[in-house]
């Protein structure tokens, strides 16, 4: 349909009259436009169910911490995780820290991940980013570009840089509940 538009624009924008050819230069550009938009909507490939799924769970997730403070963190009750907002270069990230323990063994093996859900109002798309660093490497501040791909690009060559469908389902849950339990506090 659009390539039939874009045709018939671009028919309209030449025309013939008295011997000469007559052009519009505006209906031929916006039937080119149109032209490739169409083209590239028959080529783009098309996105599988589940990964349509996880697109709408990471809009709900950025649409809900959208407004929460830079270094906002509450705790969830229910499993002991701490839920953190970090946003750095106009990129927001969701970090979860595991319960700490009151065993230095098994403190030292509490983990935090991070998961980049969107960046300049746009969510990300899915399936979703995340990294996953022991909690005593952590200073608490954000790592520069660099080694932030080069951390991605580690994970993505060992097959841990994405989150599972179900792991997005679960980050989801906790976020919502951690989210409408501490608002009244604040």
């Amino acid at each position: 349909m659009v390539i039939a538009v874009a045709l018939a624009l671009i028919a309209n924008g030449v025309g013939f009259g008295a011997g000469t050819i007559m052009i519009s230069p505006l209906p031929i550009v916006v039937g080119a436009f149109l032209l490739g938009a169409g083209v590239t909507a028959l080529f783009r490939p098309r996105r599988s169910p589940g990964l349509r799924t996880q697109d709408v769970m990471i809009g709900s997730l950025l649409s809900a911490v959208r407004d929460l403070p830079d270094g906002w963190q509450a705790m969830d009750p229910v499993t002991g995780q701490i839920l953190q907002l970090r946003r750095d270069r106009g990129m927001i990230t969701l970090v979860v820290v595991e319960p700490l323990s009151d065993d230095p063994v098994l403190e030292r093996a509490a983990m935090m991940t991070y998961y980049l859900l969107g960046g300049f109002g746009r969510p990300v798309p899915a399936p979703l980013n995340r990294y996953v660093a022991p909690l005593h490497e952590q200073d608490g501040e954000s790592m520069p570009w660099r080694q932030a791909r080069q951390e991605l690009k580690m994970a993505d060559m060992t097959g841990t840089a994405y989150a599972t469908p179900e792991e997005l389902a679960e980050l989801h849950d906790l976020a919502l509940r951690v989210i409408t339990r501490s608002e009244p506090d604040q």
